[in-house]
């Protein structure tokens, strides 16, 4: 079988692999997908110096739906130092086939202010990246940068259909974005990646973008090309659970300690540059008078984007093995699912006292339920880290811990801080749920000062406004070193 054969073969497979994955709603890796994985990654990687347009195009596409179907493990199988420079050096040898097709060079802007384009593969109210892409934009500094939003909508190339161009006007995040002044724009479906990277280049070029901040992370080959072309002046990956590996980066920006060297491990022993920042939110400010509780009520909650995936039986078992120990408490859940099937994860003796509030959007919103409350419980052992910000900026003690290395474990203990177990050990989240419960004034005494650790720490107002002086000062190096 020759090199073509071989190529499209893997193709088919891959998009067999993630049509499976959908079946299973992405909760599970379909049957084959670890041998695949394998023979796939090394398949691309021996056939790369030999890369030419159909290589380019099916590396694009397999590596992809790779990253996507591991969503369920939190990408397990990428964090692995061998795997992550198979990827580096496939999407390297692909991009330079796609960028010969594509690119230009261009005069570039020497002072400010800069064009700066903030790219997502995806746009959407309740996606906690474009919530922090879109974050960082609307802090710059308008003195200094020119912002724009540009949405991929890879998911609609790679399953090749369209309902049309989204109208991110009608969202939440979208509208805050037009009101500072800031333009969204999308591109529509293409017919393949390959396509949708030379569109990505094209609409840089025509827009005339001096620096590209994007979300992306291996799953994004638009904007590993977009970074190897010489249409933009500086790119910088602000990755938001792992990062886009190509040479055509100037630098990742990561906020995360305990992920640092695994996540970056390749990129560090090759002397590439790192931003380290740290993340949040925008903090909001309480109301004047805050809500009056019942004092012989406890109210525990729980809110994902994912709550039907996050609820696993060790974390629901403790939820029950704490309602019952404590009668008094009532528990709240926040999260898209059917309400009975969510429901019947708990003890039929503790249903009586849950509420599930289905999804709700904003943090204003969700501010609103989270004053009501006294405790945040964090699920495990994958968890959520926005909502904790969102529970911290509430007054609210945070319940996690870290159960492991990889993003999905780790973030939300990094962001609690001292207060978090740093350790897989649910006795002593039960042990710590306890003494918020029956100690109402350590819960207010926690509850404020990780509110402050919020303002002091985690505002995005400060913490993306001290992120994009670095990146203007990359930015101005790389233009000096370019005129030397």
């Amino acid at each position: 079988m020759d090199k073509t054969s071989e190529l499209r073969k893997l193709y088919r497979t891959a998009r067999k692999q993630f049509d499976e994955a959908g079946k299973l709603h992405m909760k599970a890796h379909p049957p084959g997908y670890e041998q695949f994985f394998y023979e796939a990654l090394d398949m691309l990687y021996q056939f790369r110096g030999d890369a030419d347009q159909y290589y380019a195009a099916t590396a694009g596409e397999v590596i992809s739906r790779l990253f996507s179907i591991d969503i369920c493990t939190g990408y397990s199988f990428f964090h692995d130092d061998a795997v992550i420079k198979k990827v580096w050096a496939i999407y390297d040898a692909a991009a330079a086939i796609v960028v010969k097709k594509f690119d230009r060079p261009r005069e570039l802007r020497r002072k400010p202010p800069y064009k700066i384009a903030c790219i997502s593969m995806v746009f959407g109210d309740a996606i906690a990246p474009v919530k922090a892409l879109s974050s960082f934009a609307m802090a710059l500094d308008r003195k200094l940068f020119e912002p724009l939003v540009l949405v991929t909508n890879q998911l609609d190339t790679m399953r090749r259909f369209s309902k049309g161009m989204r109208a991110y006007f009608d969202t939440e995040t979208g509208r805050k974005l037009i009101n500072c002044g800031i333009p969204v724009g999308g591109i529509p479906t293409q017919e393949n990646m390959t396509d949708l990277a030379g569109q990505l280049i094209k609409n840089c070029y025509d827009l005339e973008i001096d620096i590209v901040v994007s979300n992306g992370s291996a799953f994004c080959f638009p904007e590993a090309c977009l970074a190897c072309s010489r249409g933009i002046g500086s790119f910088f990956n602000m990755h938001r659970g792992f990062p886009l590996y190509s040479s055509g980066v100037d630098a990742i920006l990561h906020w995360v300690k305990a992920t640092r060297q695994q996540q970056l491990g390749p990129w560090l022993e090759a002397g590439r540059k790192v931003i380290d920042y740290r993340d949040g939110i925008s903090v909001p400010p309480l109301p004047e008078k805050m809500p009056q509780k019942d004092t012989s009520v406890v109210r525990l909650v729980t809110a994902s984007n994912h709550l039907a995936k996050r609820l696993t039986p060790e974390f629901c078992a403790m939820i029950n093995r704490i309602m019952k120990d404590f009668p008094q408490t009532r528990y709240s859940l926040i999260g898209g699912g059917e309400k009975e099937e969510i429901l019947s994860r708990f003890a039929p003796g503790v249903r009586k006292r849950i509420t599930c509030h289905g999804s709700v959007i904003g943090i204003e919103n969700m501010m609103k339920i989270f004053l009501e409350c006294d405790i945040y419980l964090n699920e495990f052992p994958v968890s959520g880290v926005r909502v904790c910000l969102e529970a911290m900026c509430s007054c609210l003690p945070v319940v996690t811990m870290k159960c492991g290395d990889m993003h999905v474990n780790a973030t939300a203990a990094e962001h609690v801080g001292d207060f978090a177990i740093l350790e897989n050990d649910p006795e002593k989240y039960y042990q710590l749920t306890r003494d918020l419960i029956t100690d109402m004034e350590k819960r207010r005494s926690v509850g404020m000062a990780l509110r402050r650790r919020m303002e002091e720490h985690y505002d995005h107002n400060v913490s993306f406004g001290k992120l994009s002086m670095e990146l203007l000062r990359a930015h101005e190096e790389k233009l000096n070193t370019m005129n030397a």
